[in-house]
């Protein structure tokens, strides 16, 4: 699983827009709008867990994403 990929479903099943997502958690929406489109694949730690703690996500998903 790819880290965009478990943004964008949190984001659906919320039914969020990422301009709300950048305005919860603080993060620029050039930088959200990045990770949907496939463009940026890392984040910083810092950013991760404002967008994860947003999405009230569980950090133990990182586990889950194949970061090769």
């Amino acid at each position: 699983m790819e880290l965009a990929k478990i943004i964008n479903d949190r984001v659906k099943e919320l039914n969020l827009s990422y301009y709300r997502l950048s305005k919860i958690s603080g993060v620029p929406l050039n930088t959200l709008y990045s990770i949907k489109n496939g463009v940026r694949k890392l984040l910083t730690l810092r950013n991760t867990i404002k967008i994860f703690d947003a999405l009230e996500l569980d950090l133990n998903e990182l586990k889950k994403i194949d970061w090769k």
